[in-house]
């Protein structure tokens, strides 16, 4: 992407170097439609996951994790839990944010949390965490200034617990796209067997690719068109599918062909997209009527079948792979099974 342009976007609309090519690509080289793109594609939802640990013998530890629109300064979720205990409480900070609240919900049934100490630690981080702080956060993890950050939050909890601690820290940087409220998790929570419930189902996390100029409105994309996006799910047997499916190039992500198999507009106003990639792989989107989605082109020089993102891609898999799937896939049907 020429450099000169990506330096336009970013002169013109106050955005990160990343949104900006993200928005030319997305705008096929356009420099003025890739302006009015920004908006749509800014990284400023902010996940913060922390986990602070003292250095008595029993320590006071816990964790933090929030939500929040870094630019605005606006707090959409905050959780927070402290206990007393000697052991480390063990929770990988970098895996997926949902998996981190399920973690930091299951320490609060199992284990004897200071309920006190967690009230009062949540109260204070609700007036702690102002839009001047917010936005100070973002800005710093925006520009991998992580220690920095870091600091402001030790020692914001060290006057809480009075205690020296020690701080871990991940955060991630979405879009809109990849992060929707909780009301819309929550309709949509039950629904991931639908349509073949007979079948073990895999459902990745995507985002369209956006064609202000040539694309389908999402309010009327139809069941069974082409469209393509982008596999953004950072976990393990996310990421394997997507170098399967031809959705990563080396750690690159890449737009693919992805079949619509549905689209149900929720309460909220906004749509949810169904895709299919192939037999019990699935993804899906959140995104707004009047976005315009990049259509699969079959007739632009060369065909699906033969050069398609999803080329056949089910048939072209040697046994070893096929079979690696197959683990893949069982074994995290029997962890399903298992905290069902």
């Amino acid at each position: 992407m020429n450099e000169a342009r990506i330096k336009l976007v970013q002169k013109a609309s106050s955005c990160s170097w990343d949104e900006a090519e993200m928005s030319l690509e997305a705008a096929e080289g356009d420099v003025e439609k890739a302006v009015e793109m920004v908006e749509l594609l800014r990284r400023d939802i902010l996940i913060l996951k922390l986990r602070f640990a003292g250095k008595r013998r029993i320590k006071t530890q816990g964790f933090v994790f929030c939500v929040a629109n870094g630019r605005e300064g606006k707090l959409y979720r905050l959780e927070a839990m402290a206990t007393h205990a000697r052991e480390q409480l063990l929770t990988e900070l970098t895996i997926d944010w949902e998996a981190f609240l399920e973690s930091l919900r299951q320490y609060k049934e199992q284990l004897r949390i200071n309920k006190q100490l967690t009230r009062e630690l949540r109260d204070n981080l609700q007036e702690f965490l102002r839009a001047e702080v917010l936005n100070s956060l973002f800005q710093r993890l925006r520009n991998d200034e992580i220690q920095e950050a870091l600091a402001v939050l030790e020692d914001f909890l060290q006057k809480q617990i009075n205690e020296d601690l020690e701080l871990d820290l991940d955060y991630e940087l979405l879009t809109d796209f990849q992060y929707s409220e909780n009301e819309e998790r929550e309709e949509v929570g039950q629904k991931d067997q639908k349509g073949a419930e007979a079948e073990l189902n895999f459902f990745l996390r995507t985002e369209p690719v956006i064609d202000p100029v040539n694309g389908r409105g999402v309010d009327s994309l139809e069941a069974g068109e082409m469209i393509m996006v982008r596999i953004i799910d950072n976990r393990e047997v996310g990421r394997y599918l997507s170098h399967l499916l031809g959705g990563m190039e080396e750690e690159k992500r890449v737009p693919v062909a992805a079949l619509v198999y549905g689209r149900e507009e929720l309460s909220s106003g906004r749509n949810l997209i169904t895709v299919q990639f192939g037999p019990g792989i699935w993804g899906r989107f959140y995104a707004e009527g009047e976005l315009k989605i990049k259509i699969f082109a079959e007739g632009a020089g060369e065909s699906f079948e033969e050069e398609g993102p999803l080329r056949g891609w089910w048939d072209q898999l040697d046994a070893e792979t096929c079979i690696t799937a197959a683990v893949v896939l069982l074994l995290l049907g029997i962890l399903i099974w298992n905290v069902v």
